[in-house]
């Protein structure tokens, strides 16, 4: 993590920003990108030596996207430097391919300094982006000078050209900054840049991407290239396109297409270019991962994963509903903004009827239990400025429920050192300890799944709370008999995946549901999918999930220590690192 991204996450600052094609392609939990527009030149410039002609025919910004079949530059032309820097692998092998002759040097620096180097001789010209020169104004200081260079032939980076602002992912600062989005940018650049991260590319690869929207049409180009130039794999694909598309599917374009690209033969150039050292190459490059989160939360593994090496596959094994019934929700939300006024609030436990009580915790146990309330509060008329006035004081399981209160700008008064319920229920009877103010006959909301354990609340109750348990919403099992089924089952079949993560009991229970489903595509049990395949590791969040797995007789190889993503991501790196 930078240290910027570190002072958005602690507050000292609310928004960064960067040059898109300079960021990483995952940022760290609890931050997101916005990509504003419009998107400036995409074309890399060669720009030559005072005195050195460049190509006549490239002396103009023009159009990157419209250009004559001969509008190219001429690598027999009689201007062609001979010593060109760079410090891009990606302009290094596409020059070498336009320029065999000519002699690479390494170029570091801001824009200035790589300009005031080459008018200090030590190149003949330098490559630098379009965008940059621009955004300085530096092109009408270099009228004569410049070669832009066509898109066939000098791919850009992946988000070239466009600008991303870096935000902590609260609903205040989307709304804050919903003006400056330009929902077009970001499709292109979201499908270039997951085009990118799905072949584990980093700066060290010679990996170049471009998308554009033309007539309601998102295309995608990638190149991979060797680093002589002399091999390259080029592809592309496109999908319609509407104000109204959601960026998964641009990101699903870029996956697609890198896809496409490894089975042409992108995989066999990679292995070239890569370092030698293991160290250098990522800890999970090449490991099929099954994810079984919803859709909507698989994103921040399936992101971790890729930008690890490892070929995430989404088979979301549970689907997050509505509960039967909003009624006792909304009851207690509005029980919870009319009842907590300051007035009441410092009312004695004791005092007045058990109706009239105000509510001393908000206790979440899910960042699921967190959208829904905070989704029903904007339905009834609140708001979560209504909630910070209530005065009630909020617990949190772990920091990703924590981080979901906090895009509402609410901050978790409480989260336990070990994010299960066991841990929150002993937390808070502690907090009330420590305060000297029991628990008993204290109110508490416990807004959550309505399969969820009966733990947090017996425990609560035995220690003289009164517990309005509600449910915010439930978790069905996920239709598995679809394509994307058809093709998990396969790859249990053939024993081509290597984890099965599970994030909670609720995804191991779906999931094993869903193999004895297939019982009648199968030969023997369907856990025999699982159990009798050597190579399969099974990978736990926490030790209530492992223990359902052992329950429905699944043998757990990796548990987290921490009870998070990013816990479980390490914990199966560590147990790659040590096989």
């Amino acid at each position: 993590m930078s240290e910027i991204e570190r002072a958005l996450q602690e507050r000292r600052i609310d928004l960064a920003v960067h040059s898109l094609k300079d960021l990483p392609t995952a940022q760290p939990e609890g931050l997101c990108i916005v990509v504003p527009g419009p998107r400036e030149d995409v074309r890399d410039v060669l720009v030559s030596r005072k005195g050195t002609p460049p190509n006549p025919k490239h002396d103009h910004p023009g159009s990157p996207d419209r250009l004559a079949p001969d509008d190219r530059p001429d690598s027999d032309y009689h201007s062609v430097p001979k010593r060109i820097g760079t410090c891009s692998l990606r302009r290094t092998a596409q020059i070498r391919a336009l320029y065999p002759h000519a002699e690479i040097l390494p170029l570091r620096g801001n824009v200035n300094t790589r300009l005031s180097k080459l008018d200090a001789g030590d190149y003949d010209a330098i490559v630098l982006a379009a965008a940059g020169l621009h955004r300085l104004g530096l092109q009408e200081h270099l009228v004569g000078c410049l070669t832009y260079l066509p898109i066939e032939i000098m791919m850009p980076a992946p988000g070239q050209g466009a600008l991303a602002m870096e935000i902590r992912d609260e609903l205040e600062m989307h709304a804050l900054l919903a003006p400056l989005s330009d929902p077009a940018v970001q499709a292109a650049t979201s499908a270039e840049r997951m085009f990118m991260r799905r072949l584990g590319a980093g700066c060290y690869l010679p990996v170049a991407a471009y998308a554009q929207l033309v007539d309601a049409e998102l295309t995608l180009t990638g190149l991979i290239i060797s680093a002589d130039g002399q091999h390259q794999v080029r592809v592309h694909q496109s999908i319609s396109w509407s104000p109204e598309t959601i960026i998964s599917h641009a990101e699903r374009l870029g996956v697609k297409l890198a896809e496409q690209a490894l089975a042409q033969g992108a995989d066999e150039i990679i292995s070239t270019i890569e370092p030698l050292s293991q160290k250098a190459r990522p800890p999970l490059q090449g490991k099929r991962i099954l994810v079984t989160r919803t859709h909507e939360q698989a994103h921040a593994l399936v992101d971790r994963l890729r930008t690890l090496g490892a070929i995430p596959v989404e088979f979301p094994t549970i689907q997050i509903v509505p509960p039967l019934d909003w009624t006792p929700l909304d009851d207690a939300l509005r029980r919870l903004c009319a009842t907590n006024t300051t007035e009441q609030s410092n009312r004695m436990p004791g005092q007045g009827n058990h109706e009239e009580r105000p509510y001393t915790w908000l206790v979440f146990t899910s960042a699921n239990g967190v959208r829904s309330c905070f989704d029903r509060l904007l339905a009834l008329g609140f708001d979560a400025q209504t909630v910070r006035a209530s005065k009630v004081r909020t617990a949190a399981i772990g920091p990703a429920t924590a981080a979901a209160l906090a895009r509402y700008g609410i901050t978790a008064d409480l989260v336990p050192a070990q994010y299960v319920a066991e841990h929150v229920a002993a937390a808070l009877i502690e907090d009330a300890r420590r305060r000297g103010e029991p628990l008993v006959g204290r109110r508490i909301l416990l807004a959550r799944a309505a399969e969820a354990r009966k733990i947090l609340v017996t425990e609560l109750q035995q220690a003289g709370a009164i517990v309005d348990e509600v449910a915010a919403y439930r978790t069905v099992t996920a239709p598995g008999d679809d394509e994307q089924g058809r093709e998990v089952l396969r790859l249990l079949q053939t024993h081509q995946l290597d984890i099965l993560t599970f994030t909670s009991s609720s995804t191991v229970r779906n999931f094993m549901q869903w193999l004895m489903d297939c019982s009648l595509q199968t030969e023997g049990t369907p856990t025999d999918l699982v159990i009798h395949n050597p190579q399969l590791k099974i990978a736990c969040i926490g030790p209530i999930t492992s223990q359902t797995a052992r329950e429905l007789g699944l043998d757990v190889h990796i548990e987290a220590k921490e009870f998070t993503i990013d816990g479980l991501v390490e914990a199966i790196v560590q147990h790659e690192g040590a096989s």
